[in-house]
């Protein structure tokens, strides 16, 4: 059986909602904004396994949530946001 490590829960207990909430904004759609945060997760975990500091990472959670919201919404063709990266919603 896998074990989690306990910081990594509660930094996606604390983030989760909000980065979904977030990327929500641009996409109109639950399930893909979960999507969108999930793979977040896993490729920021898998580059430093989140061991940076808060501040750090809040950042970088909305600036990689952002990008992928861009990415998604180009694929399906829809036009990209006219607004900055919003790294105040995160708190």
């Amino acid at each position: 059986m896998q074990q989690t490590h306990p910081p990594l829960v509660q930094i996606i207990f604390r983030y989760d909602t909000l980065l979904q909430r977030y990327a929500r904004r641009f996409v109109k759609d639950p399930e893909v904004a979960a999507t969108i945060v999930k793979e977040m997760f896993e490729k920021i975990y898998d580059a430093n396994g989140f061991k940076i500091d808060d501040e750090t990472l809040r950042m970088i959670f909305a600036a990689k949530t952002f990008h992928l919201v861009c990415v998604w919404l180009e694929a399906n063709s829809l036009p990209l946001p006219k607004t900055a990266i919003d790294v105040d919603l995160l708190q």
